[in-house]
């Protein structure tokens, strides 16, 4: 008998902190669908982007011990973690061993591109990240524009820097639109996703 232990790798339940939830009752709702839906546990990502989320690793960390017990009381696991956005941050972070992984003790770290276009010299960037020690798990790539321009050069890129690509359910729903739920569809098809 096989056991499927769902966790949610990539999630805003740490209130007050981004774009997520905006105070302790939603983290307690989420967390409540989200066991009613047969999950385990959220690894909480809130946004590092500098000039919209100006969050540092030690206030991701007080806002986890100050949701820990509702998240625990809903029955479900909490881990930390983080959502990086792809700019010169990342790469300094990095150089000095201080990026918040998944589960804060794994090698892996969530970056988010920007929408618009892939970033200049990422592939370069992500490799160094990997040369570091890190393995970077791109989130919800087929929002990104540059990667829906040019697949095939963006997944290249994306296998010779080690980086895994990670899936927002809600693109394959047509949440972020159309553009994204193809892409997203296609990658699905092509069995380019690692989580």
């Amino acid at each position: 008998i096989a056991l499927l232990i769902m966790r949610d790798l990539h999630t805003h339940v740490l209130c007050g902190r981004d774009d997520g939830c905006r105070d302790l009752e939603e983290s307690r709702e989420l967390a409540s669908t989200a066991k009613a839906a047969g999950h385990a546990g959220f690894v909480a990502t809130p946004h590092i982007r500098r000039g919209m989320f100006d969050n540092t690793v030690d206030d991701i960390r007080r806002r986890r011990d100050e949701t820990a017990e509702t998240i625990r009381n809903t029955g479900l696991e909490l881990f930390l973690g983080a959502e990086y956005f792809f700019d010169e941050s990342l790469l300094i972070e990095g150089r000095k061993n201080a990026l918040l992984t998944l589960g804060e003790t794994s090698r892996y770290v969530l970056t988010e591109f920007p929408s618009t276009a892939l970033p200049m010299r990422f592939a370069d960037v992500l490799f160094e990240l990997s040369l570091r020690g890190y393995i970077a798990v791109i989130a919800h790539p087929e929002r990104c524009r540059g990667v829906q321009q040019d697949v095939d050069s963006a997944l290249d890129a994306f296998s010779r820097a080690n980086a895994l690509l990670q899936l927002a359910l809600g693109s394959l729903a047509g949440r972020y639109g159309s553009d994204a739920q193809k892409m997203a569809t296609r990658l699905v098809e092509r069995g380019a996703y690692h989580v």
